[in-house]
């Protein structure tokens, strides 16, 4: 592990990496890290569900999968999610160059699986998944609500939602992670 890390750093130091982030899922892997200057800043919960076994309600709303609209709408809203998650540590803004690379262009997006609610012609909730069909996988990357309409059960029916698809898609595990102080998320 040690030769392996300060070949990261160094490859990182030489290209001017200023930080570095990392996850980590063992004690030994946190005082590993501890020892190279690391400060815990968040922890997160991994959850897996099978969803063959899952009681999947109706989302409780109308839906659409993502491939239904023009994935540019939700550029604003993905913003506004991604400087909502919780984190002990500052978040840099989302630059549109990282909404193309990390949505538009991920090829492992399934916008068929991925689900969106719209309201007057607005997204206002969206979950994003990664599919892996070959594995029966799928991980959910990223959900968010509209500030102006959280606390109405929005993430759930996205979410709902898009489990119902992944499983009518012949998936058998969903996978997600959230910091443990999203309570509303968890």
């Amino acid at each position: 592990g040690t030769a392996l890390y300060d070949r990261i750093e160094t490859r990182l130091a030489r290209i001017g990496a200023s930080a570095l982030e990392t996850q980590i899922n063992d004690e030994d892997g946190r005082v590993f890290l501890e020892h190279r200057g690391f400060v815990r800043t968040n922890v997160m919960r991994l959850q897996a569900l099978d969803l063959a076994r899952a009681d999947l309600p109706e989302p409780g709303l109308s839906t659409l999968p993502l491939s239904a609209i023009d994935i540019d709408s939700i550029r604003d809203l993905y913003k506004e999610g991604h400087a909502d998650i919780p984190s002990a540590s500052p978040r840099a803004p989302l630059t549109d160059e990282d909404f193309q690379r990390k949505v538009v262009d991920a090829e492992l997006v399934d916008r068929d699986l991925s689900s969106i609610a719209v309201e007057d012609g607005r997204p206002i909730a969206f979950t994003i998944v990664i599919a892996n069909h070959d594995d029966g996988r799928a991980s959910a990357q990223m959900t968010a609500v509209a500030r102006d309409r959280r606390g109405r059960r929005l993430a759930y029916a996205v979410k709902v939602d898009s489990l119902r698809r992944c499983r009518a898609a012949g998936l058998q595990t969903m996978v997600t992670q959230n910091d443990l102080e999203n309570a509303p998320m968890l």
